[in-house]
């Protein structure tokens, strides 16, 4: 484990951890992080799969974790630049390092959301969404009015007042730059979400045309199943295997938004995650020999 300095087009430094297997990589993984969530949280399941082979890289986008600055307030930093710039970043390092084996993401969340905002995502030749829908309180069944107030309204309203979203004192997630927070209510408070608006690049989610693995769980307030089959619409030429799973299917009691980067699930879901990926791999080795 080595944590490095990737610096962005625009000559933002973001922090990053690399996690090296012992030999030459299978392939290479970026981890793109949930909102507010640092990438320290994704540890144990990176060094799991560097131990079966992997390169893994996880970042911090701006704003977050150790690519903030000391003070959040007047600090610049939206969505888009976080798929635009940072994770676009990681692409171009990934592509320069490690030129010689395929690369895959894998989106926590809003990770999965912004891949397809990244200029180079199409050079991703896998993909794994955990968690990752689109946002709107219209496809919850419970919370709309929980979700309403913090999309439509504390998002907004609290970033303007204190120059950032203060959401560790809401015990919340990590606080997000002002930007970030508006944006995100923004994106949140229309049905079509991030899909309602156009940004400084095309969005090329429908162009698109890679192996997903999504995991959804039965028990996420924060990714229900209507919403999380939004977003996997939008990847409308992705070869998709969705997998719905319920804490009862594997024996336990909760799963939740954030349970499957928990090693308890080393024997369960993470083994079934390693295996995709290994048969990506293989797939991809078999492509470049037909070549």
């Amino acid at each position: 484990m080595k944590d490095l300095q990737i610096v962005t087009e625009d000559d933002f430094s973001l922090a990053v951890t690399s996690f090296s297997p012992q030999s030459t990589p299978k392939a290479v993984i970026l981890i793109n992080s949930a909102m507010g969530v640092l990438r320290q949280y994704y540890r144990k399941f990176s060094q799991y799969l560097a131990s079966e082979g992997y390169q893994v890289y996880t970042y911090d986008y701006r704003g977050i974790g150790g690519s903030r600055p000391k003070s959040l307030k007047g600090f610049k930093a939206t969505i888009q630049d976080w798929a635009i710039q940072d994770l676009e970043a990681m692409i171009q390092h990934t592509r320069t390092e490690h030129q010689d084996v395929p690369l895959f993401v894998i989106g926590h969340s809003v990770g999965g959301q912004i891949l397809g905002l990244a200029p180079s995502c199409q050079q991703v030749q896998a993909t794994m969404l955990v968690a990752s829908q689109v946002g709107n309180w219209a496809y919850w069944d419970k919370g709309q009015a929980r979700l309403k107030l913090l999309w439509k309204y504390l998002l907004p309203n609290l970033s303007k007042l204190f120059g950032y979203f203060p959401a560790k004192r809401l015990g919340l997630f990590e606080d997000l730059p002002k930007g970030v927070a508006i944006e995100w209510g923004k994106w949140g408070s229309n049905p079509d979400y991030l899909f309602a608006f156009d940004f400084k690049v095309p969005k090329q989610h429908q162009e698109i045309q890679i192996p997903f693995l999504a995991w959804s769980f039965s028990d996420d307030g924060y990714a229900p199943i209507r919403a999380v089959k939004n977003l996997l619409s939008r990847y409308e030429k992705a070869t998709i295997t969705h997998r719905h799973i319920s804490p009862q299917d594997l024996g336990v009691s909760k799963i939740d938004h954030f349970g499957f980067f928990r090693d308890k699930f080393k024997e369960s879901l993470w083994k079934d995650s390693l295996e995709w990926l290994d048969n990506q791999q293989v797939n991809q080795l078999k492509v470049k020999s037909e070549k």
